[in-house]
């Protein structure tokens, strides 16, 4: 198994079974085969070895990069005037 850089993850998994795992199409209907798929399509890397027990496959994942955040603006304009529900309407006071 490759290094793992810092901040990476490694799912290993160990099976009695020795015969190794394939890519393998799976119809609508099918339960099985999607499995090494969905981890070829989501894993940087993966592998699988036959041991004595069986087998052994493990997967290496990078994480999501976090999103910035968005930054409050420099300023923050002032509200306008609100008369009557106009917007920049002025009050005049007639006597």
């Amino acid at each position: 198994m490759p290094h793992l850089a810092a901040g990476h993850g490694r799912t290993v998994v160990t099976a009695a079974q020795i015969l190794l795992p394939a890519l393998r199409g799976a119809g609508t209907d099918d339960e099985t085969g999607r499995g090494l798929r969905v981890v070829s399509t989501l894993a940087r890397e993966r592998g699988a070895s036959r041991t004595k027990a069986g087998k052994t496959l493990w997967f290496a994942l990078t994480p999501p990069r976090r999103r910035a955040r968005p930054r409050p603006p420099l300023s923050t304009p002032a509200p306008a005037e609100h008369v009557g529900g106009l917007r920049g309407a002025r009050r005049s006071h007639v006597r």
